[in-house]
């Protein structure tokens, strides 16, 4: 082999190696010192339903106990939430009146026939949902949600004599350590 060829050689394996070298130089970052913060733990929240008897006591809510709306415009409803995790948390609540007729059809209208006494002390409603204002820490129960159900009783008399009325209570938790500092900035929430 040639000088000339072993130059063009060797000129081509030092273009490479610095080629090399500052691509590699290119890709080095510095580096710092950073504190991240995540939390891992169980959320548990469990709703807590009662009403208050002829005596004003609270007692549980049966939904085995039909209540006639018809002769009442408003029923006894108290919808608490308990956290029985291990974590604190914020909460949200949805609530929501499904109703069928005497024939089991749907009622449509459902949500335009009853209305809720709402705890806005608590409470602060956004897009649908009912968001707690404070932290709900392990082993302890929310302000009432709700205490009674309001309902348009000539709408319901009217036009679905012998129909049944629910209420549909659906509760969702996210972790309140590192999560913003209230409930309407924390994140994580489940999307719809």
């Amino acid at each position: 082999m040639s000088n000339k060829k072993k130059n063009v050689i060797i000129s081509l394996i030092i273009l490479l190696c610095v080629i090399g070298i500052s691509q590699t130089l290119a890709y080095t970052t510095s580096s710092v010192e950073t504190e991240n913060i995540i939390t891992f733990g169980n959320l548990k929240l469990k709703i807590v339903e009662t009403v208050l008897n002829e005596t004003g006591e609270e007692i549980p809510f049966s939904p085995e106990e039909p209540v006639d709306i018809t002769k009442k415009e408003s029923v006894s409803r108290i919808v608490k939430v308990e956290n029985v995790g291990q974590q604190p948390m914020f909460v949200r609540v949805e609530l929501n009146i499904t109703g069928t007729d005497k024939d089991g059809n749907t009622v449509e209208s459902a949500k335009e026939l009853a209305d809720y006494n709402i705890n806005e002390e608590y409470w602060l409603y956004d897009n649908g949902w009912y968001y707690y204002t404070g932290i709900l820490e392990p082993g302890t129960q929310s302000e009432e949600l709700i205490t009674e159900v309001m309902f348009d009783t000539n709408q319901i008399t009217n036009n679905y004599p012998g129909g049944s009325f629910h209420l549909e209570i659906n509760a969702q938790a996210v972790q309140s350590k590192n999560n913003g500092t209230n409930v309407i900035e924390a994140s994580g929430w489940p999307e719809e």
